[in-house]
C-alpha cells in the first residue's frame, strides 16, 4: 500500500478541500493517506516526513525557502513530489514574485497541478517544462461546486449559529489585509527582487484596513436594516475590527467561507480571491478601493464587479442593485474569467489529480531511504503536545523561541493520519 503524506500550510483556509483530496487518492489508489499541518513548524513536518516515510507528498508550494528545502529534502529521499496551489489567483504581486530570475522552480517538484489555463501562461515564462505542468482544476473550488458536507450551513443555520436577525439581508465585507514583516522578505531570496514593491504593498494594506473600519461603522449606521458581516482573511488579525460598534455589525472569527456561502446576500471585497467564488455561485460583488494611487495591487478579476472609493458610492450602489440582477457587462466579464482561471467548474479536479498519479505510480518504481533531518527539539515539543495538549505545548515553546509564532502553530496544527 503506497504512503501518502499531504501538507497543509494555513489549516483555516485549506483543511475541507484537502480532506476531499485525502479521501479521492486514498479510494482511488488505495493508499494510505495522511494530512500534517502547519508548515510554519518545518521541523515537526521533516519529523513526520521521518516517521511516515511517504511514497508521495503533496505540498501548497514550493516558492519560500523553508518548502523549497523540504521539497528537496522529499526527492533527494526517492519520493514523488506534487504541487497544488493554495493561491489560485494570479495578482500582480504574485507574478512579480514567481518571476525573480535569481529562483529556479523545475527541479523541486515531480508535477504541479494547477487550476487553468492563465496560470498556465504565468508559469510559461519560468523554468518549469511544460511536462510538469497539468491543468487540472482546483481543488479549493471543487469542494465548493459539490456543496456538500454540514460546512455548508443553511441561512436559518448560520442565523441561528452568529445571532443574526433573519429578517434582514446579509451584506458581507471578505476582508484581506495582511502584511508581510520587513525582516522575514529580507531573509528569504525568494522575496530578494521585490522587496520595495511589497513594503508598499503592506503601506496600502494598513491605509485601505483603516479606511474599510471607518466606513463599515459608519455603513451600519445608515443601513440599520442590513446585517453587516465582516469575514477577516484567516491570515488577517481581527483585532481592529472589534472597535466597531453597531447592533447589526457582526465579526465571524471561527467560521469559513463555505459555512456562510449560502447566506451572502452581496459580498464586498478588496482585491480578494472570494470574490471569483462568489461568482461561481452567482452572488454580486463590489470591490472597494479607498486609494486608487495603488490599484496596482487589486487583481485581475477586478473588472468583474463594480469598483467603489467612497462610503457614499457604497451605500448607494447597495441600495440600489442588492435586490436587482447581475449587470450584463460584469456576468460576461465573470463568465469569461472562470472559463480562463479555473479548467472546469466540475468538482472533479481531485479526481484527475488521482489519474495522474495512477499513471506516474505505474510508470516508475518508488523506492525511499529517508534519514532524520529534524532537530532533536521535536521530542520535548511532542511530549508536552502529548501530555498538555497543542495549545499548551505551543505556549511553553515560545517562553523560550522569542521567534516562534505560537498563536499560529495552535491555529494551522493539523495530524490526520
Amino acid at each position: 500500500m503506497k504512503k501518502i503524506l499531504i501538507f497543509s500550510n494555513y489549516k483555516a483556509r485549506e483543511l475541507d478541500y484537502l480532506i476531499l483530496l485525502q479521501k479521492t487518492l486514498a479510494k482511488t489508489l488505495s493508499a494510505k493517506v495522511s494530512i500534517v499541518g502547519g508548515l510554519g513548524e518545518i521541523q515537526r513536518m521533516y519529523y513526520y516526513l521521518y516517521k511516515i516515510k511517504p511514497d508521495i507528498v503533496f505540498i501548497p508550494q514550493t516558492l519560500e525557502k523553508g518548502c523549497r528545502d523540504l521539497a528537496k529534502y522529499v526527492l533527494d529521499s526517492g519520493a514523488l513530489l506534487y504541487v497544488v496551489p493554495a493561491e489560485i489567483t494570479v495578482i500582480p504581486a504574485i507574478e512579480d514574485l514567481l518571476l525573480n530570475p535569481d529562483i529556479t522552480y523545475n527541479t523541486y517538484f515531480t508535477k504541479i497541478f494547477i487550476p487553468g489555463k492563465r496560470y498556465e501562461k504565468l508559469l510559461a515564462k519560468t523554468d518549469i517544462s511544460p511536462k510538469k505542468i497539468k491543468i487540472t482544476g482546483s481543488p479549493k473550488i471543487d469542494f465548493l461546486v459539490r456543496n456538500k458536507g454540514g460546512q455548508f450551513f443553511s441561512r436559518k443555520e448560520f442565523s441561528k449559529k452568529v445571532n443574526t436577525n433573519l429578517k434582514k439581508k446579509n451584506i458581507f465585507f471578505f476582508t484581506s489585509f495582511v502584511t508581510i514583516s520587513e525582516e522575514y522578505l529580507r531573509t528569504d531570496n525568494y522575496f530578494s527582487k521585490a522587496i520595495k514593491q511589497l513594503m508598499k504593498s503592506n503601506t496600502c494594506v494598513a491605509l485601505t484596513k483603516q479606511k474599510y473600519i471607518e466606513i463599515i461603522q459608519k455603513l451600519c449606521e445608515r443601513l440599520p436594516h442590513y446585517n453587516i458581516i465582516v469575514k477577516p482573511h484567516p491570515l488577517e488579525s481581527s483585532l481592529a475590527y472589534k472597535k466597531i460598534t453597531a447592533s447589526n455589525f457582526i465579526l465571524l472569527e471561527q467560521y469559513s467561507l463555505y459555512n456562510c456561502i449560502k447566506s451572502v446576500d452581496m459580498a464586498i471585497h478588496w482585491s480578494s480571491t472570494v470574490s471569483s467564488e462568489c461568482w461561481i455561485k452567482g452572488i454580486k460583488t463590489i470591490q472597494l478601493a479607498p486609494y486608487k494611487e495603488y490599484d496596482s495591487f487589486l487583481t485581475e478579476c477586478s473588472p468583474g464587479n463594480p469598483i467603489v472609493r467612497t462610503l457614499d458610492e457604497l451605500q448607494d450602489i447597495i441600495e440600489k442593485n442588492l435586490d436587482k440582477k447581475r449587470e450584463k457587462k460584469y456576468k460576461e466579464f465573470q463568465s469569461k474569467y472562470l472559463r480562463e482561471n479555473y479548467y472546469r467548474l466540475d468538482g472533479k479536479s481531485v479526481d484527475r489529480i488521482a489519474s495522474y498519479l495512477k499513471q506516474d505510480i505505474s510508470k516508475c518504481k518508488i523506492q525511499t531511504t529517508y534519514q532524520p533531518k529534524f532537530s532533536w527539539l521535536v521530542y520535548p515539543i511532542l511530549f508536552l503536545e502529548k501530555t498538555l495538549g497543542v495549545p499548551v505545548s505551543r505556549r511553553i515553546v515560545a517562553l523560550f523561541l522569542k521567534s516562534y509564532d505560537a498563536k499560529a502553530a495552535i491555529s494551522d496544527y493539523v495530524v490526520l493520519e
